[in-house]
């Protein structure tokens, strides 16, 4: 990069008419230096320089962590014309040879307006007081060595006085103009300045401060802490640090870091300490926040292993005591290292695994989630799989997959945590299977509850019915006893009310025993079935002339008698109720729950049957479709289609005990058509 023009001083404010010096520093090339170009500068730097360059006295201070050198005019007028060149230099180098010098800079930051006598041999031979200042940036740290040269050390002490208190007066302005609150207390521990950047920020009065009353902004929890920190570092002079939290000018409490040095005069007496405070609100704040954020992401990985974590300890040492599943793979997915839990979950030695392949070792990871998780991690993202089954030991982990990377960011492998948590996924199952058998349970029991009420109904009307008749008829045969005709004329109603009542009766305990139904499920070939049913009406077919037609039917995991008796209802139903020639159409498919009609009971994980039973019978208006699977619901009477009520309740029950669901569509004089879903396994 070509120096710059002089004319281009004109855009730093701070280097604006400062002379020579000023000039130098504009024009040269600080791209090359720690410093980096002008235009990076913080402002704690250009404070310094615009302070320096506008003093008559020499002025040399040191900025960063190289000691970069800078100087003022009066400084520059000093030099050789050899020596002109040292600007931007580091400081190491500029100053080698002078050891006396270089133990100032290394103390520098315990130091403070501290005056020594020396020789700088880059100005001649002559001799030169110098005071020597920390230089504090906006983070309250050391970030440069401010030296004030004055020359003639057999002057007076009057003038050294004299030197010192422009000196200090000179600290005073560059302290006002820090970024910092900057103090300086005195060896009866008595604060006697504070700078602007403090009484700004309290909004305070400088008599107000002086001596203990800065302490009134303390809020009154941290007081006594200070104290004892502020008051250790007196008595063994030593450098303190302490945050606590100062009553800002709108009455707010804000938390602050405090720093203070011991100063010396160069005599090595101590004179007190310098400090400097800086607002840490917002960084504390967020630094809080972090923690509790990290605190609750990792809590458990943290509770298991805080001891290590708070010793901070190396990681061969975590790994070994943590009771989780921990490896490190490479970019290849090569072990690196693994620990003892891993050894022992996987009975294999750390020897038989480093230096190999995953995929090698565990060939069936390929086709689980852990491989496409590992190469995941590998391209940087971070991957928490809290239900992973591991094939090779049938256990269930929570598995976290954290890329590691190095200063590049770039990544050189993954850490593997995998927590075993098979009991928990255990229990989770059993608990969700209990759920599911109580939700079960509890239809049966609603579904029992309605059967209650409908064989309230039925002990209160159908089965009394018959017995009312019996009743009756007996009364008139006992009126007129001597007509032997009448007579048997009632006794024959009497039988056939009796016959009801027993049919009734039967109905009821077949229905019941389906309820506490002890069969076992078993392969059922619905085709043998119809077969068997078939063979049943064999009579009834050939004197009706019915036609049975049907495709083949699948076979499924049910109870065959049960099966047998829903087949025989509603094929027996079909046959009675009809006018014509009864022609019933049976078909079936394989379908999946979401292209099946919604249902409470459907289970989205299982495939169904669906059983089509299509007639041309009477038919029935559609609004009672549900009412015909009530238990003795009937639409039509006893004298015109003889039956119990109970078959198509019969149905419905034994569809239900099969966990599925029964429906129906019919028009009047149209036919009837029963869609039956039934679980195939």
């Amino acid at each position: 990069m070509a120096e710059k023009k002089a004319s281009d001083i004109t855009k730093y404010r701070f280097l604006s008419s400062r002379g020579k010096a000023a000039e130098l520093i504009c024009r040269k090339d600080w791209s090359n230096t720690s410093v980096k170009p002008i235009p990076l500068w913080p402002q704690s730097l250009r404070t310094t320089l615009n302070l320096s360059l506008s003093l008559l006295t020499p002025v040399l201070f040191l900025w960063g962590k190289e000691l970069t050198c800078f100087y003022n005019s009066a400084f520059y007028e000093l030099l050789e014309e050899n020596d002109k060149g040292i600007l931007g230099t580091k400081g190491g180098e500029l100053l080698n040879d002078v050891q006396h010098f270089k133990n100032v800079i290394r103390n520098a930051s315990s130091e403070s307006l501290t005056v020594h006598p020396f020789k700088f041999e880059l100005i001649g031979n002559r001799s030169f007081l110098y005071s020597v200042s920390p230089i504090f940036n906006e983070e309250n740290e050391v970030a440069g060595i401010y030296i004030h040269l004055n020359e003639n050390i057999s002057d007076t002490k009057k003038n050294i006085t004299r030197e010192l208190e422009e000196s200090e007066r000179k600290f005073k302005m560059v302290a006002d103009t820090a970024p910092a609150m900057i103090w300086t207390s005195n060896i009866h521990r008595s604060y006697d300045f504070l700078n602007k950047g403090w009484l700004d920020y309290t909004g305070r009065l400088m008599e107000e401060e002086l001596g203990q009353g800065w302490t009134q902004g303390i809020h009154p929890e941290d007081i006594e802490r200070c104290a004892d920190i502020y008051n250790h570092a007196f008595d063994h002079q030593k450098k303190f640090s302490m945050e606590y939290r100062l009553k800002r000018a709108d009455g707010k409490y804000r938390w602050i870091a405090d720093e203070g040095t011991p100063r010396y005069s160069s005599e090595g007496e101590f004179l007190g300490f310098i400090g400097a405070c800086v607002d840490i609100q917002e960084r504390k704040m967020a630094r809080e926040e972090l923690e509790r954020k990290v605190l609750e992401r990792t809590s458990e990985l943290n509770k298991r292993n805080i001891e290590l974590q708070l010793q901070k300890e190396f990681a061969d040492t975590i790994l070994e005591s943590s009771v989780d599943v921990i490896a490190v793979l490479d970019t290849e997915l090569k072990y690196v290292t693994l620990n003892r839990s891993a050894c022992e979950m996987y009975k294999v030695s750390k020897e038989e695994l480093i230096g190999k392949k995953m995929i090698d070792v565990f060939p069936g990871i390929i086709d689980s989630g852990m491989y496409n998780d590992l190469k995941t991690a590998l391209t940087g993202q971070t991957i928490h799989n809290p239900k992973y089954r591991s094939t090779v030991l049938e256990k269930h982990f929570e598995n976290f997959y954290i890329p590691l990377k190095n200063r590049n960011d770039s990544v050189y492998g993954v850490l593997l945590v995998s927590h075993d948590n098979t009991a928990i996924v255990e229990t989770t199952i059993q608990l969700e299977q209990t759920n599911r058998i109580l939700e079960e349970k509890n239809l049966a029991l609603e579904r029992t509850n309605k059967e209650l009420e409908s064989f309230s109904y039925v002990a209160s009307h159908d089965l009394q019915e018959p017995l009312r008749k019996i009743r009756t008829f007996a009364e008139l045969i006992q009126k007129d006893l001597k007509n032997e005709k009448i007579a048997r004329k009632y006794f024959s109603k009497i039988e056939t009310s009796a016959q009801r009542m027993s049919d009734l009766i039967k109905a009821v305990l077949n229905y019941s025993r389906l309820s506490k139904t002890e069969d076992l499920y078993a392969d059922t070939d619905l085709n043998n079935i119809l077969m068997n049913v078939r063979s049943d009406f064999e009579l009834l077919i050939q004197e009706k002339g019915a036609v049975i037609k049907s495709n083949k039917l699948p076979a499924i995991k049910g109870i065959p008698l049960q099966l047998n008796q829903l087949f025989s209802n509603l094929i027996g139903n079909s046959i009675k109720f009809t006018e014509n020639t009864p022609k019933i159409t049976i078909s079936a498919k394989i379908v999946d729950p979401h292209n099946m009609p919604a249902h409470p009971d459907i289970q989205p994980e299982k495939k169904y049957a669906q059983l089509v039973f299509r007639d041309n019978g009477i038919g029935f208006e559609q609004q009672y479709s549900d009412q015909i699977f009530t238990i003795f619901k009937r639409l039509h009477s006893t004298e015109s289609y003889a039956g119990t009520g109970i078959g198509l309740a019969l149905c419905k029950k034994i569809v239900e005990n099969h966990r599925g669901f029964i429906a129906v569509k019919s028009k009047p004089g149209k036919g009837s058509e029963f869609n039956i879903y039934l679980p195939v396994n």
